[in-house]
């Protein structure tokens, strides 16, 4: 034991290398509540020591070893701890997602192998520790711990808003299957699902350009897979950032973008034939790819501070040895060692990173930075001007600028949220506003309660700070930007969602002997996913009778059906 002290302040004073080990669960523990309570304090804000504490644990291990630990925060997020003190302390955090362990896409079961691997390596290969991440070890495990002395806070906050998926329902329009994918279709890929996070963060092109049509040389079953991305346009209006239920534009945008990649479409995982879908897509200016192999990891880091401190997303590949590649997205950072990434699980494990290599071990992963909409051939942005109109039950509004300009001087521009129609009726609308900066003196962003700025008022925003959700009193919410003649900022983006009416639901008693009987909609239409069930029992032996005096249902795919409840016979 005194030995093993001596070698630890040696490396301390001179920094020798150490011989790595195991972490017990005890020492994974420290090291993430001290960590957590470190970022946070940096990063988030204030917080007292003593209110952390640990929820649950999850040990990656196989029979004979464990490769890490990731720790679930009460206050919200995780911390996932090396097994070995050869790696870096802390692998990879979140101050507000969940590490999500069943499920998980190929791409994500890839990213967190890539963790396990390295410590297979320096296992195997005798790695010695380095004697900086020899400090990084005794920082996080020190007793008395505090807080050390104030840093610059190098951070760029994730850029991305979006929570998307491969799944249902964005994979609505991709082909069906008998097993595996996600309800009912296959995945729409994992490449498919980071482009199109990072062209919705740009919300441009509003149309592709081209044509293109193939039979996967895979799967040929799926049959014919093509789009018309020249007269499709791309409906960024209607799409958010995490949808709640069916939405046909975010599904019709991941298809066709995972379509001009030539995806192998299938149940089990979903992979591209060749990278056209920027091409079609993106009408950006020439952005190379870069390899790991082919430069220092310092150079790697440079490339990713530069474009993610100007605003552009990476796209971020990894190469397993064997099978397809995966892609992520690349969105943000905090100090000097942790990138943030969207991992396109629905938020799912999204968090800060390291990306550290360790000597020896070879990370196969290759990155697009710098993307960004043709300027030279193409007018973006397109700044917002005039009225409009926003008819979806769910949608998103923005000043125009986009997410790296800013938005123009004695600008006017309004938008009336109006969803309800003569079929669907709408209770409610929820405003979230997701980004604001606004030049406080002169430039305004008005929220009414009703058609138009006659309502009353139910926000008027101005400067930095995002408010909480806007609820409206009716169907109807007009929305006014107005600004003056002198500063300007970033600009605005914002969701909204609708609250329908619930028609009928679960079960109801019927003991009258005349009763009517309907679905609740009046003169709308009824919702979907409606799961209604009635039962009639006056206490009578007389035979009962039912009369139609009205029924009309999607046919097929909503059924009414009627059940003698003693025989358990479907009678219709």
């Amino acid at each position: 034991m005194k030995t093993k002290t001596l070698l630890l302040s040696l490396s301390l004073i001179f920094g020798l290398t150490l011989v790595a080990e195991n972490v017990p669960l005890e020492k994974a523990q420290k090291v993430a509540v001290n960590f957590y309570f470190e970022k946070y304090n940096q990063f988030e804000g204030q917080m007292v020591y003593d209110q952390l504490s640990i929820q649950s644990v999850y040990i990656e291990s196989d029979e004979t070893q464990n490769f890490y630990y990731v720790f679930h925060i009460n206050k919200g997020g995780f911390v996932m701890v090396s097994a070995d003190d050869c790696l870096t302390p802390v692998l990879g955090y979140s101050f507000k997602h969940d590490f999500v362990t069943g499920n998980q896409p190929p791409n994500v079961q890839y990213w967190f192998g890539q963790y396990e691997d390295q410590v297979k390596y320096v296992r195997e290969n005798n790695v010695k520790s380095e004697g900086n991440v020899a400090e990084q070890w005794n920082h996080y495990l020190s007793h008395d711990f505090l807080l050390q002395p104030e840093k610059d806070n190098k951070a760029v906050v994730p850029l991305l808003t979006t929570l998307w998926n491969q799944g249902w329902p964005y994979n609505y329009y991709c082909p069906e299957t008998a097993s595996g994918g996600s309800g009912g279709h296959t995945w729409v890929g994992c490449v498919a699902t980071a482009i199109a996070q990072i062209i919705y963060y740009y919300r441009w092109p509003d149309h592709g350009q081209g044509y293109t049509s193939y039979i996967s040389q895979v799967y040929p079953q799926t049959g014919v897979q093509s789009a018309d991305f020249e007269n499709t346009w791309y409906r960024y209006s209607e799409m958010v950032d995490q949808p709640l239920t069916v939405n046909l534009a975010i599904a019709e945008y991941s298809y066709h973008i995972a379509v001009g990649l030539h995806m192998n479409f299938g149940s089990g995982g979903s992979y591209p034939s060749d990278g056209d879908s920027i091409a079609y897509f993106m009408r950006t200016v020439p952005s190379d790819w870069y390899y790991r192999d082919q430069m220092t990891d310092e150079q790697w880091k440079e490339i990713m501070y530069n474009s993610l401190d100007n605003k552009h997303p990476i796209y971020y590949g990894g190469n397993p040895s064997s099978g397809a590649g995966h892609a992520f997205v690349c969105d943000g950072y905090q100090d000097d060692d942790y990138f943030h990434f969207n991992l396109g699980w629905g938020g799912s494990s999204n968090g800060y990173y390291t990306i550290d290599n360790i000597v020896g071990f070879n990370f196969d992963q290759d990155m697009v930075p710098y993307i960004y909409p043709d300027t030279t051939q193409f007018t973006y942005p397109i700044f917002c001007s005039g009225a409009d109109t926003c008819c979806a039950f769910e949608g998103s509004i923005c000043d125009g600028s986009g997410p790296v300009n800013n938005y123009q001087n004695n600008t006017e521009a309004s938008w009336l949220i109006n969803p309800q129609t003569e079929y669907d009726s709408v209770t409610n609308i929820t405003i979230m506003v997701k980004r604001l900066d606004l030049f406080n003196d002169g430039d305004r962003l008005y929220i009414y309660d009703g058609e138009d700025n006659a309502a009353p008022l139910l926000a008027e925003l101005s400067g930095n700070n995002l408010p909480g959700d806007i609820e409206s009193t009716g169907n109807k919410v007009f929305i006014e930007f107005i600004t003056d003649g002198t500063n300007t900022a970033p600009g605005f983006y914002l969701n909204y969602k609708t609250d329908r009416p619930t028609w009928c639901s679960g079960m109801t008693q019927l003991t009258e002997v005349t009763a009517t009987i309907n679905d609740g909609s009046g003169s709308f239409y009824y919702q979907n996913s409606s799961v209604c069930t009635w039962m009639i029992d006056p206490g009578i032996t007389d035979p009962l009778t039912l009369h139609f005096n009205y029924f009309n249902t999607e046919e097929e795919n909503d059924v009414l059906m009627i059940y003698d409840v003693d025989s358990q016979e479907l009678l219709a």
